[in-house]
């Protein structure tokens, strides 16, 4: 039978130790300090998170795993080009970045119990998928100049679409705020943002 390292025992000693805090500051805020509501919203926040958590992860481990098949393939490699990119398809995946935003925007200022919550949601996500915008567009072939996406590019292009409700319960978690129409918005980013890659990457053919 193995022996125990020291290091070992420590993480596991620290690791009670958290516990403990955990349960402590479980009992003294959400019990004594009689904080049942807020006790309620993080457990409907993080069930939801749970969710799209569990997709995100699923498809990481598809996409790893597409990523290893793609290096034991025989002159293949994960940064050949994948696609290439016109201006028109540079616009398209603004306008659908876009388009997503102002229908949660909509959603936030009509319907969102607590507008500058929603609005947190509304600005990380549109920084997020903005700053990827950018990243994407920006490979050129050297010869033609053309603008590409490599096989990477695809695959990780493909986990951005189940990160971004990760991001949304995310911030309703740190912002202890939640709404049924996190629930709708992340629903909406799926469906957009996946008829997006569609276009771009599966009905946009190398060229």
């Amino acid at each position: 039978m193995a022996q125990l390292q020291p290091k070992d025992i420590i993480s596991d000693f620290l690791n009670m130790i958290f516990l403990l805090f955990l349960i402590a500051f479980s009992i003294f805020y959400f019990i004594i300090g009689d904080h049942w509501g807020t006790a309620e919203k993080i457990v409907k926040i993080a069930m939801n998170l749970s969710v799209f958590f569990i997709f995100f992860l699923f498809k990481v481990k598809i996409v790893l795993r597409k990523i290893k098949e793609e290096k034991e393939k025989e002159n293949n490699d994960i940064y050949d080009i994948a696609v290439y990119f016109n201006k028109k398809d540079k616009r398209r995946s603004l306008i659908s970045i876009l388009f997503l935003i102002l229908l949660m925007f909509l959603i936030a200022y009509f319907l969102s119990p607590d507008f500058n919550a929603a609005f947190w949601q509304l600005f990380v996500v549109f920084l997020f998928l903005f700053v990827w915008h950018i990243y994407l567009f920006t490979k050129r072939d050297s010869y033609s100049l053309r603008m590409y996406a490599t096989v990477l590019m695809v695959l990780i292009d493909s986990l951005v679409i189940y990160f971004v409700p990760v991001i949304i319960f995310g911030i309703s978690f740190f912002l202890d705020y939640y709404s049924f129409f996190d629930v709708i918005n992340s629903i909406l980013a799926l469906v957009i943002l996946s008829l997006r890659h569609k276009i771009l990457f599966e009905l946009n053919k190398k060229k």
